[in-house]
């Protein structure tokens, strides 16, 4: 539920045009599984109605591990 929250918040920050993207930087051991917490989430409450998430969204969502974060910021 918590990640739900977060996801959301991060989502109506994309449509208000607050953030272009998120970038979450994690330790390597624990990087993947909060990829896939986030990847699990199909809905997104946005603008006070639940809406389905979509690839627009999903693809504004990076993550990324401190070892491979100065590789990723040269790219960016």
């Amino acid at each position: 539920k918590r990640y739900e929250g977060i996801f959301s918040q991060y989502c109506q920050m994309l449509v208000d045009g607050t953030v272009q993207e998120v970038v979450y930087i994690c330790p390597e051991r624990i990087c993947p599984r909060i990829e896939r917490l986030f990847l699990k989430i199909e809905t997104m409450f946005v603008d006070g109605k639940i809406r389905p998430i979509n690839d627009s969204f999903r693809k504004r969502f990076h993550f990324v591990t401190y070892e491979g974060w100065g590789e990723y910021a040269k790219n960016f």
